[in-house]
């Protein structure tokens, strides 16, 4: 690390001073201060362990008059406040923490300090964002994937170098043991970039002696719209939103097939079901377009599909269903039907016990139509459910319980569903450890078990 540098003299009030700074480092380090632009090559091309980098290149002028002075700042400088972000030899430690990652670390632009009196200073700055040289503000390169993200022909080399502002208020004490800083670096819209993070912070430093002092920084950092899978428009590119690449020809198409965003993530799912083919939602198109096509054609014996996703970056849109379900792209209804089918299925009556009825009257009951549990009933009026489990229970705590109103024993482990309810919608209940009672217009009209539901849903597969 080497400095050259004029400091300006900002104690006396009788004259304008001027300062400068180059500072110039070789080593690791150069990573976390490369601005995309100024020898980034290194990093970003290269990924070079040690690089070079002129972290601070500036000028200094120092006008006494305003109030108690004002300095102001032109060129590339380290970010304000960053209790940590500093050169050898005034960084704390040899190595820095891991939030040193992700930073403020340059600004190029204009920064300005009013000290309006000994104790507080204004600061004011204008630059192109964090890590951004004014010479990429506004500059296009050619788009070579046009997209919803990108759908221009051309886009922004790096939309992160626009104009922004940095704004702080510092009050020291008298002597200069405490200091108290709030800051806002980088401030714009806030779109992504090279490293175009929004720095929102507060830092404190306080001298115990001259052996010890500390210094304590709390901050907020982010950027806006990031292409991740939390940006609504990547997450539609991802599940399968359409567009036309550039690359196609349609001299070499002879015929077209239309598939919805539907029939591609069901046909994936399939895919994946019957086929073991862990497939995409363009793959799931693919073959969805190739089924249309054998359907059209019959006499085409040898059908070629060429399957261009897996299904890992679908997980939480194609392969989850309540993602399905709340875009109206799955029919549970379609595959496995309504409760009222399972009840139809079973083509017996339910069969209930009253509340006052004795526990050796409900176990004959059990044994006789070859159940374990069933519904316990007040006057038409559901009170709960008893299984042979709550009986078995009872009779173990007190032998002479066999004449003990069943209406005393029983739980409230079930959920009551209409006969409408999708058959899908079990698999939670069941989760749960609970029984499904169908109720229609008041009435318990089945007892719905895991074993309904097997039976129920083999049958529908066969």
């Amino acid at each position: 690390m080497v400095y050259i540098e004029r400091l300006p003299d900002t104690v006396q009030k009788d004259h304008i001073d001027w300062g400068f700074r180059v500072a110039g480092i070789y080593g690791e380090n150069y990573r976390y201060t490369t601005a995309y632009g100024v020898f980034s090559n290194q990093l970003l091309k290269s990924n070079a362990v040690n690089g070079f980098d002129l972290p601070m290149v500036y000028g200094e002028l120092f006008i006494p008059q305003p109030m108690e002075g004002l300095l102001i700042r032109v060129g590339r400088y380290i970010s304000i406040p960053d209790i940590e972000a500093q050169l050898a030899p005034n960084n704390y430690m040899y190595m820095h923490s891991m939030t040193y990652t992700f930073d403020n670390y340059t600004n190029t632009g204009i920064q300005t300090t009013l000290a309006v009196t000994k104790n507080w200073f204004l600061q004011l700055g204008l630059s192109v964002g964090t890590e951004a040289p004014p010479w990429h503000a506004g500059v296009r390169i050619p788009n070579p994937f046009p997209n919803p993200l990108y759908p221009d022909t051309t886009m922004l080399k790096d939309p992160g170098a626009i104009p922004s502002l940095t704004a702080g208020v510092r009050w020291t004490s008298d002597n200069g043991n405490d200091s108290f800083y709030v800051v806002a670096d980088g401030i714009n819209s806030g779109v992504w970039g090279y490293n175009n993070l929004q720095w929102y912070g507060v830092t404190y430093y306080h001298k115990i002696n001259d052996q010890w002092h500390i210094s304590f920084e709390t901050y907020n950092l982010h950027q806006n719209k990031v292409p991740n899978i939390l940006n609504p428009t990547v997450t539609n590119i991802i599940a399968g939103e359409d567009f036309l690449p550039t690359t196609l020809d349609f001299a070499f198409v002879d015929e077209c097939y239309q598939v919805t965003d539907k029939e591609c993530f069901l046909t994936a799912r399939e895919l994946t079901r019957k086929e073991g083919l862990f497939s995409g939602g363009s793959a799931g198109g693919a073959v969805c377009g190739a089924i249309k096509f054998a359907k059209e054609y019959p006499q085409c014996r040898t059908i070629v599909v060429i399957l261009p996703d897996s299904g890992s970056r679908y997980l939480s849109k194609v392969y989850d269903d309540d993602w399905l379900r709340a875009n109206s792209f799955l029919d549970d209804e379609a595959a496995y039907g309504h409760l009222k089918d399972i009840v139809e299925r079973q083509r017996h009556p339910v069969i209930t016990a009253e509340a006052s009825d004795g526990v050796q009257d409900v176990i004959r009951l059990m044994k006789k139509h070859g159940i374990s549990q069933l519904p316990i009933l007040d006057r038409a009026r559901l009170v709960g459910m008893i299984s042979e489990v709550d009986l078995l229970n009872a009779l173990l705590k007190d032998p002479d319980s066999l004449d003990r109103p069943v209406g005393d024993l029983v739980d409230q482990n079930y959920v009551l569903v209409p006969s409408d309810t999708p058959v899908s919608r079990l698999a939670q209940i069941f989760t749960q450890g609970k029984v499904a009672l169908v109720q229609d217009q008041g009435t318990i009209t089945a007892v719905v078990t895991k074993i309904d539901l097997i039976d129920h849903m083999t049958a529908s597969v066969r």
